[in-house]
């Protein structure tokens, strides 16, 4: 069997609409089939973009170097007694700061400071405190549940 031209891939993704669909929908249609096929071509090319290359030029979560100092005397701990056991830890901490890209009012507002744009999500036993700003999560620091509020972030 000859290779589909693109004469006839058009019509059939014409022919695909169901009876009532608009011009404007046939284009739609096209627009969206040309698009995976460009995809496929760049990437059949080699011009595949890494997955972290895509979230760094979209990121919208920030980590202080405080809290980033948190995170790996976390693990520096955790993992004398299991390595596996610390990456999971990590891991379940940075999953909860994740969500925040899309969710970034789920966690509570800490109680500690009464300030909305300051809240906390719950990673037992562990408190990562984010300030919200405009299209922004700021991490500030990753702190044990059970201790007191840190000083000095009053």
């Amino acid at each position: 069997m000859p290779a589909q031209t693109n004469r006839d891939r058009i019509l059939e993704a014409l022919r695909d609409l169901p009876p009532d669909a608009s011009v404007d929908d046939a284009i739609e249609r096209l627009i969206f089939l040309g698009k995976i096929d460009a995809g496929l071509q760049e990437l059949d090319a080699g011009k595949g973009i890494p997955h972290d290359e895509v979230e760094r030029r979209f990121r919208r979560i920030l980590w202080s170097p405080q809290a980033l100092r948190d995170l790996e005397s976390i693990h520096a701990y955790i993992v004398q007694d299991s390595e596996l056991y610390a990456e999971l830890v990590i891991h379940r901490i940075l999953g909860s700061v994740a969500r925040l890209a899309e969710f970034p009012e789920s966690g509570r507002v800490v109680p500690e400071r009464n300030d909305r744009a300051l809240r906390e999500v719950i990673v037992r036993p562990y408190r990562v405190v984010y300030r919200l700003r405009p299209g922004l999560v700021q991490t500030a620091t990753v702190f044990r549940a059970s201790r007191l509020f840190p000083a000095g972030t009053e």
